[in-house]
């Protein structure tokens, strides 16, 4: 059995609309102009990078990319003991929460149903083919409906699968997870069809998720930033992810410069 891992970077939800670093303080200010009210937080966010603009004085830097204006305040925290503020996570979030799209999924009763499983929309349809071939689904007619409205089932057939897939994230946005709770919401399955993000399968039936910068989902996330690597939450994630590579046949990389 081949085992193939995808390591998938912001440029993967980007077209969908998701901010990348070097974009994403262009973006938070675009939602705050839009909805001073509402992200009125943000205000002491944008201050706090315009004090920054000293450090240009001494180095080169790009305060318009949020990777490194948050490497700047994880230095001055680890110096001086304190961690990185709340507040900034919680800008994070919020930014992210409200670029990441809704998947507007809904069953056809054409003829050619086959070709809107996904819906409409050609790039919903480009992620959701991506997606459950990395599920290791099918959609298929249901023979003996309940009524009209009742057509389709979801079957996994990841054992009948000469590959496995799982994944290795270093993004914090629910794109993945949100598409699949879509589908399960409109196709109905027998199996229990999941990421599998807290353990680590030598099996692969299920494929892997590992987010080794965090989830916007538990509001715990792992800023981008030079000192990532001393936040002991996300040893356990890291783990997975290294037996994911380790029992790996084939990476693929998607939407990740390898900076």
């Amino acid at each position: 059995m081949k085992r193939i891992v995808y390591i998938i970077g912001a440029g993967f939800s980007a077209p969908l609309g998701l901010p990348l670093m070097n974009n994403f303080l262009v973006k938070s200010k675009d939602l705050y102009f839009n909805n001073i009210e509402k992200y009125k937080h943000f205000k002491e966010i944008f201050l706090t990078i315009e004090k920054m603009s000293i450090t240009k004085n001494y180095f080169d830097t790009d305060l318009f990319n949020i990777e490194e204006i948050l490497s700047i305040l994880e230095m001055e925290n680890y110096i001086f003991g304190r961690r990185l503020k709340k507040k900034f996570i919680q800008y994070i979030i919020d930014v992210i929460n409200e670029h990441t799209p809704e998947f507007l999924i809904s069953k056809s009763n054409f003829a050619n149903w086959y070709d809107f499983v996904f819906g409409r929309d050609d790039m919903q349809t480009l992620y959701g083919y991506f997606i459950s071939n990395i599920l290791g689904v099918k959609y298929y007619l249901s023979n003996n409906p309940i009524d009209r409205n009742d057509r389709f089932h979801l079957i996994d057939f990841l054992y009948q699968r000469e590959s496995r897939y799982s994944i290795i994230t270093l993004n914090y946005d629910l794109v993945l997870e949100n598409f699949l709770k879509s589908v399960l919401k409109v196709y109905k399955s027998s199996k229990n069809i999941e990421f599998v993000k807290n353990n680590y399968f030598q099996d692969w039936n299920n494929p892997h998720l590992a987010k080794l910068h965090g989830c916007i989902e538990s509001d715990s996330i792992i800023p981008p930033t030079w000192a990532k690597g001393t936040n002991k939450k996300i040893s356990k994630i890291w783990e997975n992810a290294f037996n994911i590579i380790k029992d790996s046949n084939e990476i693929r990389i998607i939407g990740y410069s390898l900076p």
